[in-house]
């Protein structure tokens, strides 16, 4: 079973699609506005697949740090986070009164710290490239290896269409053969599947580590 996030995704695209992308002519002969549709369902496609990879990771640490607050056990979220996550922590304290590092002299502040900085780095995101994946999704304990490398050389590859798209003028682009637009966005969507199981399982380990504790 997938994450709500994922169907909300899925259902997202479909809406699109329906909206957006006209039949498919095998003559490959579009009109103005068909080819102006074509080109907006590949931003906004993109947009809904961003949505989805940031949305889903705020949920993820939002209720790692919660359980973690609650029932007083840190999960493999939390322990990634402070691995894979930059937080200057400051000096060690020198005393129980050390003021130089207040902030974060307790394991509470240090993983509010760590989980703040995630967010932001969170916040900050724009785009679905492979660079913007791994920096999303190994904070949360995920294996670069669960991540397969030609589903990563696929979303490269939309990040770059999706850019030509919206800063070049359509007098400088290739019209989009919406056959294989859609076929793109099928194997985009069956990779995020994938990895989105991956991440309910995440979730799901949480979970039964807190309802263990109550």
């Amino acid at each position: 079973m997938q994450t709500t996030d994922y169907y909300e995704l899925e259902n997202r695209l479909n809406d699109l699609q329906r909206h957006l992308m006209p039949e498919v002519k095998y003559d490959g002969h579009y009109t103005a506005k068909e080819l102006d549709y074509i080109r907006a369902y590949r931003l906004l496609v993109h947009a809904e697949f961003e949505h989805y990879f940031e949305e889903i990771t705020k949920k993820i640490v939002t209720s790692s740090l919660r359980n973690w607050l609650e029932n007083g056990e840190v999960n493999q979220i939390l322990l990634s986070i402070l691995a894979f996550v930059k937080v200057d922590f400051g000096s060690f304290p020198d005393s129980k009164y050390d003021k130089k590092s207040e902030n974060f002299n307790s394991l509470e502040k240090r993983l509010r710290k760590a989980t703040s900085n995630f967010m932001a780095i969170i916040n900050e995101n724009h785009g679905i490239k492979e660079k913007n994946i791994v920096q999303l999704l190994l904070p949360l304990g995920l294996s670069i290896n669960d991540v397969d490398q030609i589903w990563l050389n696929t979303i490269n590859s939309f990040g770059k269409n999706r850019g030509e798209v919206a800063h070049r003028s359509a007098k400088v682009q290739q019209p989009i053969n919406p056959s294989d637009e859609l076929a793109v966005i099928s194997r985009i969507k069956e990779g995020i599947r994938n990895i989105d199981l991956k991440l309910k399982g995440l979730m799901v380990e949480v979970d039964r580590n807190a309802d263990g504790l109550n």
